[in-house]
């Protein structure tokens, strides 16, 4: 039986959960997330707000000491709450009908 471990977690927090995560919200990998994931033998496991993507604890021969990729970790955010946009600030259209994107290639401190 093959152990894992946590590699990374998403947690989308909002303001009107007290900043705390999301509960409106569920993320989902992408499909070519999913074949990344696959590869290296990953498994992304949704939680409140978010999720988590865990790895091999120990896998011959060492299958994530060779991750060299240039393909991002890519998730889908879905609302499970049609009021969403009524307690979310956003720019511009609803959040049915437009397309956010996040990353996390700056350094936020908080």
């Amino acid at each position: 039986m093959m152990q894992y471990t946590m590699l990374f977690k998403i947690e989308c927090l909002h303001g009107y959960f007290a900043g705390n995560p999301c509960r409106s919200l569920t993320m989902v990998p992408t499909e070519d997330c999913r074949q990344l994931l696959g590869r290296y033998q990953m498994l992304f496991r949704s939680a409140p707000g978010g999720g988590i993507v865990y790895g091999p604890k120990q896998s011959p021969p060492d299958l994530l000491k060779g991750f060299d990729e240039t393909a991002a970790f890519t998730f889908a955010l879905i609302s499970t709450d049609p009021a969403l946009n009524y307690y979310t600030d956003v720019n511009s259209g609803t959040p049915a009908e437009t397309i956010y994107h996040f990353d996390n290639s700056v350094d936020f401190n908080s």
